[in-house]
């Protein structure tokens, strides 16, 4: 199986979640809704699904043998994965000196 499959089942993954996130907007009141128009709003929902790409990426690089099933998993839970990683970071590497 090629790169091609299993990136784009991690993208499509990734997007199918902030698809979901959308929906659940309509169940907000309209002042408690993001900014739609806001560049970090849009950076954001096109950047998680690159994200589950890079991370696929890195499995098949790795010669990880990846279905498309896993790979939409990966991508789908992508954002969670390296956020996990970054909190896991001690704090005082995280925080800047602040004077």
């Amino acid at each position: 199986m090629t790169f091609f499959v299993p990136i784009t089942c991690a993208v499509l993954g990734g997007l199918g979640v902030n698809l979901l996130r959308l929906a659940e907007f309509a169940n907000h009141p309209k002042q408690d809704r993001p900014n739609f128009k806001d560049p970090y709003y849009i950076l954001q929902f096109f950047l998680t699904p690159a994200l589950g790409a890079l991370l696929t990426y890195v499995y098949l690089a790795s010669n990880t043998q990846l279905t498309p099933l896993l790979a939409l998993n990966i991508g789908a839970s992508a954002p969670l994965t390296f956020k996990t990683l970054v909190d896991a970071t001690p704090s005082t590497l995280r925080k800047a000196d602040v004077v």
